[in-house]
């Protein structure tokens, strides 16, 4: 056996374990970088869905004041036969367990299921505008109403209408006022509850903040 060959091997061997080595540590080393790019763009998903969450929370907030400032003009024994037809651009879309996903592991479970509870009570607002403002529809064009003692000047009228749809008319407003106070109450609860979370979970990075517009409501 010629000799020499064994001592080239020997002597290639370390060599060859250094670079099998640095090729190791060099994949480990991209293999981390690519797990914390995967985790940075996985937390940056959920973030984007709590702001999508935050911001609608701060339109249903702002729509909600307006029409609260509109009903708060009109004393608790007004005539809601006397009420105009109040027409709002209000906020279809809804929140989902989708938006609060980052929250519904956890401690903050909880928390996430009573933001979807408050979340509804705009809805119900929204629902009870629609069904006031029908019944107000209803009221005007049908035959047996009669206006008397018109006043524009002092925007005052009498009218005599049909007892049930009074009567429709009024639970209508009843429960939109109702439903309107409960979701001014409850709304800006859930966005406190939303911004705690973003605050422990995300510290430093920006939240929304609600600045209640002027009203912005419309009367017919």
């Amino acid at each position: 056996m010629d000799l020499s060959l064994l001592t080239n091997i020997s002597a290639s061997a370390p060599a060859a374990l250094a670079g099998a080595a640095g090729a190791l540590a060099g994949a480990f080393a991209a293999f981390l970088l690519e797990e914390r790019r995967r985790k940075k763009e996985i937390s940056e998903t959920q973030r984007s869905k709590l702001l999508h969450a935050q911001f609608l929370l701060a339109e249903k907030i702002n729509s909600i004041t307006n029409l609260k400032n509109t009903l708060d003009e009109f004393p608790q024994e007004t005539n809601p036969a006397g009420v105009r037809a109040m027409i709002y651009i209000t906020i279809d879309e809804r929140l989902s367990s989708r938006d609060l996903e980052p929250m519904i592991d956890g401690q903050w479970a909880d928390q996430a299921a009573e933001i979807l509870r408050c979340d509804r009570t705009y809805a119900d607002a929204a629902g009870w505008l629609t069904r006031f403002n029908q019944q107000k529809d209803r009221m005007e064009s049908h035959p047996d109403t009669k206006l008397f003692n018109l006043d524009l000047e002092k925007g005052e009228s009498g009218a005599a209408v049909d007892p049930v749809l009074f009567i429709g008319l009024n639970f209508a407003f009843k429960n939109l006022r109702e439903s309107v106070e409960h979701s001014h109450q409850k709304l800006p609860q859930a966005l406190d509850s939303l911004i705690a979370f973003m605050k422990q979970n995300y510290p430093g990075r920006r939240t929304i903040r609600v600045s209640p517009k002027k009203k912005e409501g419309l009367t017919k």
